[in-house]
């Protein structure tokens, strides 16, 4: 056995076990192998997906304890900030840091279309996470957003290349990621209800069968996007362009 396949297998120990922090020390030592080659970066996409997400689970848990926890003011509010601006700073650094590793390792070794959609999609859903915790700390989260709405529309493009069914998971799940950023993060209901709409007469229309494996993820993810389209087309009704500006500025 290869010191690349004993680092795979403990990093699958420390998935099943829940240590999550080692899982992505043990990805991040993988994907900077001498010994890494495209066939089994290619083969493993699943689990790197697996430790980049995992690694902001505590984090982003954390900080959002801090934040109730301050908005109750159960704690001293200046303690508590501070605390959670140190949480904010390891989400920031981590989602960096998972870029630098995707952009200059996983990327490059990405021979089709399908597998840097993959990891487009890993980024932009990242992105979206500390877009999030910093529209929420009241900060400048312009350009998480933007980096988030970068790589949502890098990943679609290259599902659109390698030809993937609309209802293909893959595919209608990252334009429900992508819907989400643009209704809760940039306060864009159009943009929100018009993708996920062309999304779906997109899967009306194309004649081919999706394969049976990918339905039931598929349905169920289409039966979500369409109950946020009925949220969004809702409130558009309800917000007139007077109320909008207000919306965006106390919109959780």
């Amino acid at each position: 056995m290869s010191q690349l396949e004993k680092l795979f297998c403990f990093g699958n120990l420390a998935a099943q076990s829940g240590r999550n922090e080692e899982l992505y020390n043990i990805a991040k030592e993988i994907i900077q192998h001498e010994e890494l080659d495209d066939n089994f970066a290619e083969s493993n996409k699943p689990f790197f997906r697996i430790a980049f997400n995992r690694s902001l689970v505590d984090k982003r848990k954390s900080w959002r304890i801090l934040y109730e926890e301050g908005r109750s003011k159960k704690l001293n509010n200046k303690i508590a900030k501070k605390y959670r601006d140190n949480v904010y700073k390891e989400i920031k650094d981590r989602v960096t840091e998972i870029q630098s590793l995707i952009d200059d390792k996983l990327i490059p070794r990405s021979g089709s279309h399908e597998s840097r959609a993959f990891y487009y999609a890993i980024s932009a859903d990242l992105w979206r996470y500390l877009a999030e915790v910093e529209i929420y700390s009241d900060m400048d989260h312009s350009n998480a957003v933007k980096n988030s709405k970068d790589q949502y529309l890098l990943a679609y493009e290259n599902i659109r290349e390698a030809n993937i069914h609309p209802a293909h998971p893959g595919s209608i799940g990252l334009v429900l990621n992508q819907t989400v950023l643009y209704y809760e993060l940039m306060y864009d209901f159009i943009s929100a209800y018009q993708t996920a709409e062309i999304a779906l007469n997109e899967i009306l229309n194309c004649e081919e069968e999706l394969e049976e494996e990918h339905q039931q993820r598929s349905n169920d993810i289409i039966k979500l996007l369409k109950e946020n389209m009925k949220l969004w087309q809702d409130e558009m009704m309800l917000v007139d362009s007077s109320q909008f500006e207000l919306l965006k500025k106390i919109h959780p």
